[in-house]
């Protein structure tokens, strides 16, 4: 249990009763979470993890209510344009090319344009399109820096950045939690809001 009482797995929007918060059915957000389990066997499994990391983390910097519930839905959704990328790149044991490095960059875009498409909220679809984005504003796709990039997105990019580094991938093994701490907090103020970064360390730590 975590504070406010959100129970890692136990996601709040896809259990809610009644109405969601905006016009979207339930049917939305079941099937995008779907195409993405059954495109790519880890595409899902990293979603469920990056959003069980957001979670605490968003409830310990404040967010609540209807936000709170918008940034589990980007957690979920963040990497829901992948399923725009050939599979042969997402699972390339190699390094990737430029060309092909492109491509997965883009996949920040083609989240927010398939989101868009389902008529998700504003804060949903500029979370997802901006959690490549770094503290020092060399990220992508639109080089915003500091306190122009979202708090959602912020949140997201540091529990998407750890999950990747703790879990095995095609092209290198995870690393140890402990090791992926120690990379997160060296790239405090380069890549991550040293606020987001101090806040996850502390939670880690618990």
């Amino acid at each position: 249990m975590f504070p406010g009482g959100y129970v890692r797995g136990k996601h709040l929007l896809l259990n809610m009763q009644g109405d969601y918060p905006f016009t979207l059915q339930r049917g939305s957000v079941v099937d995008l979470l779907g195409s993405m389990s059954s495109y790519n066997h880890d595409l899902r499994g990293h979603a469920e993890r990056v959003c069980g990391l957001c979670m605490p983390l968003a409830l310990r910097m404040g967010l609540a209510g209807k936000r709170l519930l918008y940034l589990e839905l980007a957690a979920l959704l963040h990497d829901v344009g992948k399923l725009d990328v050939p599979p042969h790149i997402l699972d390339k044991p190699g390094i990737l090319s430029l060309e092909e490095t492109l491509l997965v960059q883009d996949h920040s875009l083609r989240g927010e344009q398939t989101l868009r498409s389902v008529s998700m909220p504003e804060r949903i679809c500029r979370t997802v399109r901006t959690h490549h984005e770094r503290f020092d504003g060399k990220g992508y796709p639109d080089g915003l820096a500091g306190e122009e990039i979202p708090l959602e997105a912020r949140i997201v990019q540091v529990a998407d950045a750890y999950d990747a580094m703790t879990e095995d991938r095609p092209y290198r093994a995870a690393m140890p939690p402990e090791v992926a701490r120690c990379w997160i907090e060296g790239l405090s103020g380069a890549y991550f809001d040293p606020e987001v970064v101090d806040c996850f360390l502390r939670a880690e730590a618990v």
